[in-house]
């Protein structure tokens, strides 16, 4: 129990890590505490040294949260039959645990949802015909029930008003009500709703990372042992390194001795030498980095482009106003002169508009291109 003075027991943080546990079916990470704890991760940290060691303390292999035997599509689809006749009726999210050779994490990580697993193996037709589920199949029965009081496709609602069994049943059941009324036999969308991912389970999940490897994730570590897309990372926190230095502190392991200052100087002479936007192939054949190394650093290729602020195409028309500085310096070193505010209005009009937007008049933007030119020649 907690103390008066409101420290918390080592008992009472070792009971809700094993609860957590049990709601999510195998040793929690950390997004898992964040979101189904009553106690935050860095707790866990600051009591026990890390999530590994609280894991450990709970009973728990730590390793299992990340490794395991690959499982084909195949045996899935064959382990989902056995379960299915083992409980003789549709099969659901919570009959895994004592009739599956399998977690429930395994059948996510290759199946978009419930329904499809189902679907694909065969057994929403074998035991939902006609829209008549088996006698024995209570929660499939009262969707059906509740259609035939109602005369219409039951929604969340209805469902809440007029039947024996709360919304919330169906989601652990089914994973979301959608999917419960399609197996039901009705004609809906299944689908898992969305959830927007908060900024703390983003990096909660890279120190979780981090804690096991025992150093900052590269971007192929976290896709080995991670929940979320590089991209979303990226996206949210700028760079990939940013977001690593944000969750632990430190930057990347591989990437320590590179800054994102030579890499955005590199791909800018790379730009500059081609008088274009240089593609993956450029980069290959005449930069100083690899592409790999441009994408664990900033996310994607398009996202590296924004920041060095070199537009993704090479037409002025599809290039925002702050980019347009390129367009400069590529048409300066493809002509070999400088042409008059005149010329540039007559033949580049949307380039010569640009630049009075951004530099007041094409001299201004002449000079400013060259000075760009100069910073990557030093």
């Amino acid at each position: 129990m907690d103390d008066k003075d409101g420290y918390i027991s080592t008992e009472v943080l070792i009971e809700d890590l094993r609860r957590v546990g049990d709601i999510v079916r195998r040793p929690p990470k950390t997004k898992d505490i964040t979101n189904y704890g009553n106690f935050s991760y860095t707790t866990y940290k600051s009591r026990f040294g890390g999530i590994v060691e609280a894991l450990s303390e709970a009973g728990y292999n730590a390793s299992d949260r990340f490794t395991g035997t690959w499982v084909s599509r195949d045996h899935l689809l064959s382990d989902i039959e056995s379960v299915a006749d083992s409980v003789d009726r549709l099969p659901r999210v919570t009959d895994l645990e004592n009739n599956s050779e399998y977690r429930y994490s395994k059948y996510r990580s290759e199946f978009d949802h419930w329904y499809e697993l189902l679907d694909e193996a065969g057994v929403k037709r074998k035991f939902i015909e006609n829209r008549e589920g088996r006698l024995s199949d209570n929660l499939i029965s009262n969707i059906q029930n509740v259609e035939n009081k109602i005369r219409k496709i039951p929604t969340t609602t209805d469902l809440n008003e007029y039947g024996d069994y709360t919304t919330s049943v169906y989601i652990r059941n089914y994973e979301s009500v959608s999917i419960a009324v399609a197996l039901a036999g009705f004609d809906v969308e299944p689908k898992i709703p969305t959830r927007q991912i908060s900024d703390g389970m983003l990096l909660s999940s890279i120190s979780d990372v981090a804690d096991y490897i025992s150093h900052p994730p590269t971007t192929t570590e976290y896709n080995e042992h991670g929940d979320h897309a590089i991209a979303t990372i990226s996206q949210r926190f700028g760079s990939w390194t940013n977001a690593v230095h944000t969750a632990t502190g430190e930057a990347p392991a591989d990437n320590r001795s590179i800054n994102d200052q030579d890499l955005i100087a590199d791909l800018r002479s790379v730009s500059a030498q081609l008088i274009k936007s240089p593609q993956t192939q450029d980069i290959i054949d005449y930069g100083e980095h690899s592409y790999s190394t441009y994408t664990e650093h900033f996310g994607s290729w398009e996202n590296t482009l924004d920041i060095a602020d070199i537009p993704e195409s090479n037409d002025p028309e599809e290039t925002d106003v702050g980019a347009v500085i390129w367009h400069v310096i590529w048409l300066l070193n493809y002509i070999g002169d400088i042409p008059s505010a005149e010329e540039i209005e007559d033949h580049h009009p949307v380039m010569y508009k640009q630049c009075c937007e951004q530099y007041d008049d094409w001299e201004s933007a002449v000079t400013a291109a060259q000075r760009t030119v100069s910073d990557i020649l030093d």
